[in-house]
C-alpha cells in the first residue's frame, strides 16, 4: 500500500475565497483550519494542496511569486509549531480563456480534470484509493471521483453554490460528493472517524 494523503483546495478551504488572492495580505486562514490540518496530520496522511490559480494565466500574477504566496501560506498554517502542516502545493495556471496566450491551454491538471492529483501520486507514490478530496467546489468533487479518491468531501465555506468554473472539461452534472460538511475542521473529524 502506498502512502495516503488528502487532498485540499485552497480558495474556499483552507483560506477564504477573496476572488482575486495576489497578495500575502490577501490570505486569510479559515478559523479551524489548522487545527483541521493537525488531525490529518497525526492520522498518517500527507496534506496536499490542488488549486486553479488563473491569475496567473490572467497576467496578474506570475508563477513564481503565486509559488511565494504558497511558501507564505505553508508558514501561516504552521506558524504556531513545528511542523509543516501543507506538504505540497500542486496548482494549475492555465485558463481556456487565458489572457496571456503561452496559458490557453488544455491542460489535464485544470480541475474538474485530476492532472493535480495523478502528478502529486506519481512524486510521492500515493495510493489515491485510500485519499481524501475535499473542495469546495463540484469541479473539486469531479477531480477526486476522476482520479478514484476513497472518498470526496464537499465544504460549505466557499463557493459551493456558485455556477460552475469555466472549463474546456464536460461538467457531470451528476457526481454528487461522498460527505457534505460546514468546514475543513468538521471534514477532518469525519475523516478521523471513517478511519478508525
Amino acid at each position: 500500500m502506498g502512502t495516503k494523503a488528502v487532498f485540499l483546495d485552497r480558495d474556499g478551504v483552507v483560506i477564504k475565497d477573496k476572488g482575486t488572492i495576489l497578495r500575502q495580505e490577501d490570505m486569510e486562514v479559515f478559523q479551524g483550519a489548522v487545527t483541521a490540518l493537525r488531525i490529518l496530520k497525526a492520522l498518517g496522511f500527507l496534506v496536499i494542496v490542488v488549486t486553479n490559480q488563473p491569475v496567473v494565466a490572467r497576467g496578474l500574477i506570475t508563477e513564481k511569486e503565486l509559488s511565494d504566496l504558497h511558501i507564505v501560506l505553508q508558514k501561516l498554517v504552521s506558524a504556531d509549531g513545528p511542523d509543516q502542516l501543507i506538504d505540497d502545493v500542486f496548482y494549475c495556471p492555465h485558463h481556456p480563456n487565458a489572457d496571456l496566450v503561452r496559458y490557453r491551454v488544455d491542460c489535464g491538471c485544470r480541475k474538474p480534470k485530476p492532472g493535480m492529483i495523478e502528478a502529486a501520486k506519481e512524486i510521492y507514490g500515493i495510493d489515491v484509493t485510500e485519499s481524501y478530496l475535499i473542495g469546495d467546489r463540484i469541479t473539486d468533487i469531479i477531480a477526486g471521483t476522476q482520479a478514484q479518491c476513497k472518498k470526496t468531501i464537499l465544504v460549505e465555506t466557499g463557493a459551493h453554490r456558485s455556477p460552475p468554473i469555466q472549463t474546456s472539461a464536460v461538467i457531470d452534472v451528476s457526481v454528487q460528493p461522498d460527505l457534505v460538511c460546514v468546514d475543513l475542521l468538521q471534514a477532518a473529524e469525519m475523516i478521523s472517524k471513517l478511519e478508525r
